[in-house]
């Protein structure tokens, strides 16, 4: 199964922690008189992480819980919210760290949504869809070669039903070749093997 995550949340993340420090740097001082602009700042990032990735992130979520609680309550300071800025930071690296994120090219992207490759196949032989779907997942991730071994299982289905109408006894277990052979014979036509 093939989850698609959007990572410009999490570049929306790091940068509101990033502008949290640098609040914190501008306004200096050992206590905190902007607690309204931090507990806003932190709300954002609650916001994000609740839209986007409230279970993989969950340790995230209650840390910013905890922080905006602390803030709204008046028990911080400034050090204290530069450590939980940190502790937020390693925790979302950590969570991000257990997200296996893979870039597709934009223009291979729509191969990952099913239905792309041969249709008309897929509709009338439904045994190859699992193949057709998952040669789709390969071509979209790059890997050519289990691709096209995809396509040619998704075509076992059709080169079975073509024999059965051309009346050519297929062996159960015959392979690709073998069977593209014996309804070459029947209807003698020739493969382009047999050319060279």
């Amino acid at each position: 199964m093939i989850a698609r995550v959007n990572v410009r949340p999490l570049v929306r993340i790091q940068g509101a922690l990033g502008s949290l420090g640098a609040l914190l740097d501008e306004k200096g001082g050992k206590s905190l008189d902007y607690p309204d602009e931090m507990c806003k700042a932190f709300v954002n990032v609650k916001g994000i992480l609740e839209s986007f990735f409230a279970d993989e992130l969950e340790g995230c979520l209650l840390r910013v819980n905890l922080v905006i609680n602390n803030i709204s309550d008046g028990r911080v300071t400034r050090a204290d919210i530069g450590w939980m800025i940190r502790g937020l930071r390693q925790e979302l690296q950590s969570a991000i760290g257990r997200l296996l994120l893979i870039r597709i090219p934009s223009n291979r992207k729509n191969y990952l949504d099913g239905g792309v490759f041969a249709p008309i196949i897929r509709d009338s032989f439904p045994s190859a869809g699992l193949h057709l779907t998952e040669a789709q997942y390969c071509f979209a991730f790059g890997d050519g070669t289990a691709c096209v071994f995809h396509l040619a299982r998704s075509l076992e289905g059709p080169l079975r039903a073509l024999a059965r109408r051309t009346r050519v006894e297929i062996p159960p277990r015959a392979a690709r070749g073998a069977m593209l052979t014996l309804i070459d014979e029947r209807l003698g036509t020739t493969t382009p093997s047999d050319n060279d």
